[in-house]
C-alpha cells in the first residue's frame, strides 16, 4: 500500500508542471480508503508541505480577526435608570414607605400617655426602633398633665413642632390631669395654626388647621381636632361634652367645608357620632383591657386602616397607629 501510494504521489508530481493545483482532480473515496488502511504511514513534514503547495490538502478554517466587529449587541439598562423596579410591590403602603412626607392624608398616632413628661423617653425610642413611627405625620397624646410649669423644650421631639392645651386651674377642674398634645411633622406641614383651645370639667380639646404643601385639590384644609372627655357615670356628662365638641367642630366645618375632618382622642365610652353622624370610626380593636376608648373619626369612610402598638411606658392603653388606606 505504501509503494501504491508513492507512485501515486510521483505520478502527481510529474503531472504538476502540467497542472496547476487548481486543475487536479482527485478521488477523496481513494485517499480515505489509504488512511484507513493498515499499511498506512503519516507523511513527514517535507512531504506534507510539498502537498499543501499543490492545495491537494484542505486548509483550516480562517479564524476572525481582530478587525471584524462583532454584531450590535444591545446596551442593558441599569436598574436604577429604571422608574420601577422589577418586582416592586405598588399601593398605597408602597407609596407612603417611599414619600412618607408627601401622603394624601397624614398618617397619625394616637396614644393616652397618662403624663408626657416623663414618657419622652419611651416615645424618642419608639421613633427611633420604628421607621413607620419616625416618618409619621400627627402624633396625638391625651392625658398629658402638662402644666405652666412645664416648657415646651422638656417635651420638644425633632423634627416635630409641639402644639399644647394644658388642662386650666379653676372653672370646677382638677390640679392634675387631662390635657392634649398634637405633635406635627416639618416635612409633612409647616402652615399649621390652633384656631380653637376649649378647657372645661366635661371636655378637653384643641383644634388645629393644617395646610401641607401635598395636598389634594379635594379637600382646602385638614383639620385636626385632638380631644379628651373625663370618664363619667353620667349619661347627661357624656351628652354635654359632645355638644361642646360639636360646637366647635361645626364651626370649623362652616369655615372650611371642604376640609378634611381628622378627630382623634380618648373619648371614655362617649360616642361622637350621635352628634356628628357624618363621621366615620376606625378603630376596631380595644385599647384599654377590653374596652375601645381611644377613637379616630374622619369625614371620609374607609380613610384608615388601624392596628396596635404597645403601651408607651406604664400607661395601660395601647398605641393605635392609623396608615392611609
Amino acid at each position: 500500500m505504501q509503494l501504491y501510494f508513492n507512485k501515486c504521489l510521483s505520478e502527481s508530481l510529474s503531472c504538476s508542471s502540467r497542472l496547476s493545483a487548481s486543475d487536479y482532480k482527485y478521488s477523496q473515496q481513494a485517499l480515505l480508503d489509504i488512511r484507513k488502511s493498515k499499511d498506512y504511514c503519516a507523511l513527514d513534514t517535507t512531504t506534507e508541505s510539498f502537498i499543501k503547495e499543490l492545495g491537494l490538502l484542505r486548509q483550516p478554517a480562517a479564524t476572525p480577526t481582530a478587525t471584524m466587529t462583532a454584531a450590535p449587541t444591545k446596551r442593558r439598562r441599569k436598574r436604577c435608570a429604571r422608574k420601577q423596579k422589577r418586582g416592586k410591590r405598588g399601593g398605597i403602603r408602597a407609596r407612603l414607605a417611599a414619600s412618607p412626607s408627601r401622603p394624601a392624608i397624614p398618617s397619625i398616632i394616637l396614644a393616652n400617655v397618662r403624663s408626657l413628661d416623663n414618657k419622652m423617653d419611651h416615645i424618642r425610642l419608639l421613633r427611633s426602633a420604628n421607621r413607620t413611627v419616625s416618618n409619621c405625620c400627627v402624633l396625638v397624646f391625651t392625658e398629658t398633665w402638662l402644666n405652666d410649669n412645664i416648657p415646651d423644650s422638656a417635651v420638644q421631639l425633632e423634627q416635630l413642632t409641639c402644639y399644647r392645651a394644658d388642662r386650666a386651674h379653676g372653672n370646677g377642674c382638677k390640679q392634675r390631669g387631662g390635657g392634649v398634645c398634637v405633635y406635627i411633622r416639618d416635612a409633612w406641614c409647616q402652615d399649621a395654626m390652633v384656631v380653637c383651645r376649649h378647657c372645661s370639667p366635661l371636655a378637653k380639646f384643641m383644634i388645629i388647621k393644617c395646610r401641607p404643601f401635598y395636598l389634594p385639590r379635594e379637600f382646602t384644609a385638614v383639620l385636626l381636632i385632638a380631644a379628651y372627655i373625663p370618664p363619667t357615670s353620667s349619661s347627661s356628662d357624656r351628652n354635654a361634652a359632645l355638644n361642646e365638641l360639636y360646637q366647635a367642630i361645626s364651626e370649623q366645618q362652616t369655615a372650611h367645608p371642604d376640609g378634611f375632618a381628622i378627630v382623634a382622642g380618648d373619648f371614655n365610652h362617649a360616642n361622637l357620632k350621635t352628634v356628628l353622624p357624618k363621621l366615620y370610626q376606625h378603630v376596631n380593636f380595644p385599647t384599654r383591657e377590653k374596652n375601645t376608648l381611644d377613637l379616630v373619626y374622619t369625614s371620609l369612610k374607609g380613610a384608615y386602616k388601624a392596628s396596635p402598638l404597645p403601651h408607651i411606658g406604664l400607661s395601660d392603653h395601647l398605641t393605635v397607629m392609623l396608615m392611609p388606606a
